[in-house]
Protein backbone atom coordinates (compact mmCIF):
# COMPACT_ATOMS: atom_id res chain seq x y z
CA UNK A 1 0.00 0.00 0.00
CA UNK A 2 1.37 3.07 -0.93
CA UNK A 3 2.39 5.48 1.96
CA UNK A 4 1.42 9.42 2.34
CA UNK A 5 3.10 11.54 5.04
CA UNK A 6 1.53 14.35 6.45
CA UNK A 7 3.15 17.38 8.24
CA UNK A 8 1.05 18.46 11.07
CA UNK A 9 1.40 21.74 13.37
CA UNK A 10 -0.60 25.17 14.21
CA UNK A 11 -0.99 27.27 11.11
CA UNK A 12 2.14 29.38 11.26
CA UNK A 13 4.49 26.44 12.48
CA UNK A 14 6.09 26.26 9.60
CA UNK A 15 5.39 23.71 7.69
CA UNK A 16 5.69 24.63 3.77
CA UNK A 17 9.26 26.36 4.61
CA UNK A 18 10.29 23.10 6.47
CA UNK A 19 9.00 21.08 2.95
CA UNK A 20 10.78 23.44 0.87
CA UNK A 21 13.86 22.52 2.67
CA UNK A 22 13.05 18.63 2.15
CA UNK A 23 12.35 19.60 -1.66
CA UNK A 24 16.13 21.11 -2.25
CA UNK A 25 17.78 18.39 -1.00
CA UNK A 26 15.58 15.46 -2.68
CA UNK A 27 13.87 16.11 -5.49
CA UNK A 28 11.81 12.71 -5.41
CA UNK A 29 9.91 14.58 -2.22
CA UNK A 30 6.58 16.38 -3.74
CA UNK A 31 3.20 17.05 -2.77
CA UNK A 32 0.15 14.93 -3.89
CA UNK A 33 -1.17 18.09 -5.86
CA UNK A 34 2.45 18.92 -7.34
CA UNK A 35 1.67 14.84 -9.36
CA UNK A 36 -1.63 15.59 -11.22
CA UNK A 37 -0.34 19.24 -11.74
CA UNK A 38 2.58 17.81 -13.53
CA UNK A 39 0.84 15.73 -15.55
CA UNK A 40 -1.24 18.46 -16.39
CA UNK A 41 1.60 20.61 -17.98
CA UNK A 42 3.09 17.32 -19.38
CA UNK A 43 -0.09 17.12 -21.88
CA UNK A 44 0.71 20.17 -24.18
CA UNK A 45 3.79 20.98 -25.79
CA UNK A 46 3.84 24.69 -24.87
CA UNK A 47 3.68 23.67 -21.18
CA UNK A 48 5.90 20.80 -21.30
CA UNK A 49 8.38 22.75 -22.50
CA UNK A 50 7.55 25.06 -20.26
CA UNK A 51 7.78 22.04 -17.39
CA UNK A 52 11.13 20.99 -18.88
CA UNK A 53 12.36 24.40 -18.60
CA UNK A 54 11.58 24.99 -14.92
CA UNK A 55 12.88 21.92 -14.16
CA UNK A 56 16.22 22.15 -16.05
CA UNK A 57 16.73 25.62 -14.63
CA UNK A 58 15.32 25.41 -11.05
CA UNK A 59 16.40 22.00 -10.80
CA UNK A 60 15.48 20.67 -6.87
CA UNK A 61 13.23 23.83 -6.82
CA UNK A 62 11.11 23.37 -9.50
CA UNK A 63 8.59 21.18 -7.48
CA UNK A 64 8.21 24.72 -5.58
CA UNK A 65 7.92 26.97 -8.10
CA UNK A 66 4.82 24.66 -9.64
CA UNK A 67 3.54 24.96 -6.07
CA UNK A 68 3.55 28.81 -6.50
CA UNK A 69 3.31 29.89 -10.11
CA UNK A 70 1.02 27.12 -11.11
CA UNK A 71 -0.78 24.97 -7.94
CA UNK A 72 -1.31 28.09 -5.67
CA UNK A 73 -2.64 30.56 -8.72
CA UNK A 74 -5.37 27.55 -9.83
CA UNK A 75 -6.82 27.63 -5.70
CA UNK A 76 -7.23 31.17 -6.13
CA UNK A 77 -9.00 31.45 -8.56
CA UNK A 78 -11.45 29.62 -10.86
CA UNK A 79 -10.08 29.79 -14.08
CA UNK A 80 -12.34 27.68 -16.26
CA UNK A 81 -10.53 28.35 -19.87
CA UNK A 82 -6.99 27.71 -18.64
CA UNK A 83 -7.37 24.49 -16.46
CA UNK A 84 -10.47 23.05 -18.41
CA UNK A 85 -8.95 19.63 -19.05
CA UNK A 86 -7.11 19.33 -15.89
CA UNK A 87 -10.54 20.19 -13.82
CA UNK A 88 -12.55 17.73 -15.68
CA UNK A 89 -9.84 15.49 -14.30
CA UNK A 90 -10.28 16.51 -10.93
CA UNK A 91 -13.86 16.33 -11.07
CA UNK A 92 -13.58 13.07 -12.18
CA UNK A 93 -11.32 11.57 -9.12
CA UNK A 94 -13.27 13.76 -7.10
CA UNK A 95 -16.47 11.34 -7.64
CA UNK A 96 -14.58 8.28 -7.37
CA UNK A 97 -12.68 10.00 -3.82
CA UNK A 98 -16.57 10.27 -3.06
CA UNK A 99 -17.72 6.95 -3.55
CA UNK A 100 -15.11 6.05 -1.63
CA UNK A 101 -15.33 7.99 1.53
CA UNK A 102 -19.15 9.31 1.38
CA UNK A 103 -18.86 11.23 4.62
CA UNK A 104 -16.07 12.87 4.42
CA UNK A 105 -16.84 15.88 2.08
CA UNK A 106 -20.31 16.75 4.03
CA UNK A 107 -18.65 16.84 7.42
CA UNK A 108 -15.92 18.54 6.31
CA UNK A 109 -18.28 21.10 4.73
CA UNK A 110 -19.82 21.41 7.91
CA UNK A 111 -16.85 22.21 9.49
CA UNK A 112 -16.26 25.17 7.31
CA UNK A 113 -19.67 26.47 7.77
CA UNK A 114 -18.80 26.34 11.62
CA UNK A 115 -15.94 29.07 10.64
CA UNK A 116 -15.85 32.60 11.12
CA UNK A 117 -14.31 32.95 7.26
CA UNK A 118 -16.25 35.12 5.07
CA UNK A 119 -18.03 33.27 2.49
CA UNK A 120 -15.27 33.28 -0.47
CA UNK A 121 -12.99 32.28 1.65
CA UNK A 122 -15.25 29.34 2.42
CA UNK A 123 -15.52 28.74 -1.35
CA UNK A 124 -12.17 28.39 -1.39
CA UNK A 125 -11.54 26.27 1.56
CA UNK A 126 -13.64 23.40 0.31
CA UNK A 127 -11.97 23.93 -3.01
CA UNK A 128 -8.50 23.35 -1.97
CA UNK A 129 -9.97 20.47 -0.33
CA UNK A 130 -11.75 18.65 -2.86
CA UNK A 131 -8.53 19.49 -4.99
CA UNK A 132 -6.29 17.59 -2.73
CA UNK A 133 -9.05 14.78 -2.43
CA UNK A 134 -8.98 14.30 -5.97
CA UNK A 135 -5.07 14.52 -6.00
CA UNK A 136 -5.03 11.43 -3.49
CA UNK A 137 -7.60 9.38 -5.58
CA UNK A 138 -5.02 10.16 -8.62
CA UNK A 139 -1.87 9.23 -6.63
CA UNK A 140 -2.88 6.00 -5.85
CA UNK A 141 -4.20 5.42 -9.46
CA UNK A 142 -0.43 5.85 -10.68
CA UNK A 143 1.91 2.76 -11.12
CA UNK A 144 6.01 2.29 -10.80
CA UNK A 145 5.68 6.25 -9.52
CA UNK A 146 9.25 7.49 -8.47
CA UNK A 147 8.44 9.85 -5.85
CA UNK A 148 8.00 10.34 -2.14
CA UNK A 149 4.84 12.35 -0.97
CA UNK A 150 4.68 14.55 2.05
CA UNK A 151 2.00 17.27 2.19
CA UNK A 152 2.20 20.54 4.50
CA UNK A 153 -1.72 20.86 4.43
CA UNK A 154 -3.41 17.03 4.45
CA UNK A 155 -6.42 15.66 5.77
CA UNK A 156 -5.53 16.11 9.66
CA UNK A 157 -4.15 19.56 8.44
CA UNK A 158 -7.08 20.81 7.19
CA UNK A 159 -8.88 20.78 10.50
CA UNK A 160 -7.08 23.83 11.68
CA UNK A 161 -9.97 26.37 10.75
CA UNK A 162 -10.61 29.66 12.26
CA UNK A 163 -13.66 28.25 14.50
CA UNK A 164 -16.82 30.25 15.63
CA UNK A 165 -15.87 30.16 19.33
CA UNK A 166 -20.04 29.64 20.31
CA UNK A 167 -20.26 26.63 18.59
CA UNK A 168 -16.57 24.73 19.76
CA UNK A 169 -18.41 21.86 21.47
CA UNK A 170 -20.44 21.22 17.95
CA UNK A 171 -17.03 21.35 16.35
CA UNK A 172 -15.30 18.68 18.58
CA UNK A 173 -17.84 16.10 17.90
CA UNK A 174 -17.44 17.33 14.56
CA UNK A 175 -13.62 16.49 14.50
CA UNK A 176 -13.96 13.21 15.86
CA UNK A 177 -16.38 12.14 13.24
CA UNK A 178 -14.02 13.81 10.30
CA UNK A 179 -11.26 11.55 11.84
CA UNK A 180 -13.36 8.33 11.28
CA UNK A 181 -13.99 9.39 7.81
CA UNK A 182 -10.14 10.26 6.63
CA UNK A 183 -8.17 7.43 4.60
CA UNK A 184 -5.70 5.53 6.93
CA UNK A 185 -2.40 5.15 5.12
CA UNK A 186 -0.79 8.30 6.43
CA UNK A 187 1.86 8.57 8.77
CA UNK A 188 2.56 12.21 10.52
CA UNK A 189 5.21 14.30 10.94
CA UNK A 190 4.75 16.58 14.03
CA UNK A 191 6.13 20.10 13.42
CA UNK A 192 6.62 21.07 17.06
CA UNK A 193 6.07 24.90 16.94
CA UNK A 194 4.69 26.21 20.13
CA UNK A 195 1.31 27.86 19.37
CA UNK A 196 1.61 31.37 20.43
CA UNK A 197 5.11 31.97 18.10
CA UNK A 198 3.00 29.89 15.11
CA UNK A 199 0.01 32.62 15.81
CA UNK A 200 2.21 35.35 15.96
CA UNK A 201 3.86 34.06 12.52
CA UNK A 202 0.66 34.03 10.96
CA UNK A 203 0.36 37.81 11.50
CA UNK A 204 2.97 38.39 9.31
CA UNK A 205 1.36 36.41 6.33
CA UNK A 206 -1.36 37.99 3.97
CA UNK A 207 -5.02 38.89 5.58
CA UNK A 208 -6.46 35.54 4.53
CA UNK A 209 -3.79 33.61 7.38
CA UNK A 210 -5.16 36.28 10.15
CA UNK A 211 -5.95 34.85 12.93
CA UNK A 212 -5.81 37.98 14.98
CA UNK A 213 -9.25 38.97 15.93
CA UNK A 214 -9.94 35.15 17.02
CA UNK A 215 -6.37 33.96 18.51
CA UNK A 216 -7.35 34.22 22.64
CA UNK A 217 -10.02 30.93 21.39
CA UNK A 218 -7.82 29.64 18.98
CA UNK A 219 -4.63 29.91 21.34
CA UNK A 220 -6.34 27.35 23.54
CA UNK A 221 -8.30 25.58 20.51
CA UNK A 222 -5.55 24.38 18.45
CA UNK A 223 -3.72 22.46 20.94
CA UNK A 224 -7.32 20.69 22.01
CA UNK A 225 -7.17 19.47 18.28
CA UNK A 226 -3.40 18.88 18.27
CA UNK A 227 -4.41 16.30 21.22
CA UNK A 228 -7.53 14.76 19.46
CA UNK A 229 -5.65 13.88 16.93
CA UNK A 230 -2.56 12.36 18.49
CA UNK A 231 -5.00 10.13 20.46
CA UNK A 232 -6.82 8.91 17.60
CA UNK A 233 -3.50 8.35 15.52
CA UNK A 234 -2.54 5.81 19.24
CA UNK A 235 -5.64 4.17 18.90
CA UNK A 236 -5.90 3.44 15.38
CA UNK A 237 -1.97 2.84 15.66
CA UNK A 238 -1.28 5.80 12.88
CA UNK A 239 2.60 6.24 12.73
CA UNK A 240 3.20 9.83 14.62
CA UNK A 241 6.97 11.10 13.97
CA UNK A 242 8.30 13.99 15.23
CA UNK A 243 10.18 16.47 13.20
CA UNK A 244 13.99 14.68 13.45
CA UNK A 245 16.95 16.21 13.90
CA UNK A 246 19.28 17.81 10.94
CA UNK A 247 21.04 14.59 10.07
CA UNK A 248 18.03 12.44 9.91
CA UNK A 249 15.89 11.93 7.38
CA UNK A 250 11.90 11.37 7.33
CA UNK A 251 11.74 9.94 4.17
Amino acid sequence: MKKIREMLGYPGSGKSFTLNKINKTNNKVCTLEYIIFRDFLNKKILSKLYLFYIELILKNNSINYIKTKVLNPYKSYFNKTIFYELNIELKNQNIYFIKKYPKLNKIFSSLVKDTIHSDLEKKKIIKNFNTYCSSYSYYLKQKNLDKIVISDEGFFQKIFLNYNNKKKNKIVKKIKIYLKCIPRDIEIINIPTPIDKSINQCEKRARYFSYKKNSIFLKNFFPKINKIIRNYCIKNKIKYHKLPSKNQKIY
